[in-house]
């Protein structure tokens, strides 16, 4: 991890003892893996993390793994926590409500074939089975956590900063149950 731009770590964690704080402004971090693990291609994949926003307003991406071609990617949207999922410039999302401000939340999303699913707090709150595709190619995009990169898989640029905590992030290149997630969210 790569902080920038102001990004620091922040004490109010709730894993361990520090959390990423982005001040809304200009914060970003930038994201790289083992041996380009994110710009590799992928037929599963699970992100799950702490986040704790401030604002809900507008479209502030939380994280942006690849680009507008093939890549995943969550964000809140006007007090709607989205994820998507991109291949071969092919765009499918889900979403759900979310108006917890101020408060730690767990978020996780799983991609596995033809199917993306979103959890909050362990509660699956979103999903689509019918994807029309099974895998998701390689990319030259980089990774970023609090902003797009220069393109993600919404295909639509955020509109603003994330501002908030984020903590215990975690990308496994796997299918993740929903009892897998719980454990993730409670072993701490």
């Amino acid at each position: 991890l790569t902080l920038a731009s102001g990004a620091a770590y922040n004490t109010t964690a709730y894993e361990g003892s520090h959390s990423i704080y982005f001040d809304g402004t200009n914060d970003v971090v930038d994201v790289s893996g083992p041996n380009n693990f994110l710009k590799s291609s992928f037929t599963a994949r699970t992100v799950a993390l702490w986040i704790r926003p401030e604002l809900l307003t507008n479209s502030r991406l939380i994280f942006d793994f690849g680009g507008s071609d093939n890549g995943i990617a969550m964000r809140i949207n006007a007090s709607q926590l989205q994820a998507a999922v991109v291949n071969a410039n092919t765009s499918v999302s889900v979403s759900t409500s979310f108006t917890t401000v101020n408060a730690w939340s767990h978020v996780a999303m799983v991609y596995a074939g033809n199917t993306l699913r979103l959890y909050v707090d362990g509660v699956l709150r979103a999903e689509n089975t019918n994807l029309s595709f099974s895998s998701v190619a390689a990319t030259t995009n980089n990774s970023r956590l609090g902003y797009h990169n220069s393109g993600n898989a919404f295909r639509a640029n955020a509109t603003a900063y994330y501002r908030g905590r984020m903590d215990d992030l975690r990308v496994i290149d796997a299918n993740l149950s929903a009892a897998e997630i719980n454990q993730l969210m409670t072993s701490n």
